[in-house]
């Protein structure tokens, strides 16, 4: 995990990866796979639309605040995520 992360030129890792980062991404549930994806689309790239489709659908509760928190767009950028709501807590970012 940790040099996927390093390829993806995410210098350091997200509080909720951290305790991945010895393990291998081949090791990890489709949950984490989906976390480390999104961190890594979220690299020192110069985006301009960001789109992810069905972002939270193997996440749990908790790591969907965590996400949401991480996602909100820089300068310049413009998020799009495509998101079925299942419950008010998926459809919103603050």
């Amino acid at each position: 995990v940790e040099q996927a992360l390093k390829l993806c030129g995410v210098r350091h890792a997200p509080e909720g990866l951290r305790h991945l980062l010895r393990r291998r991404v081949s090791d990890l549930s489709g949950g984490e796979r989906q976390q480390l994806a999104i961190v890594c689309a979220q690299g020192p790239r110069d985006w301009q639309l960001l789109l992810l489709d069905e972002p939270f659908g193997m996440l749990d509760a908790g790591a969907i605040r965590a996400i949401q928190k991480q996602l909100l767009p820089g300068p310049g950028t413009a998020l799009l995520a495509v998101v079925p709501a299942a419950s008010p807590e998926e459809g919103t970012f603050s």
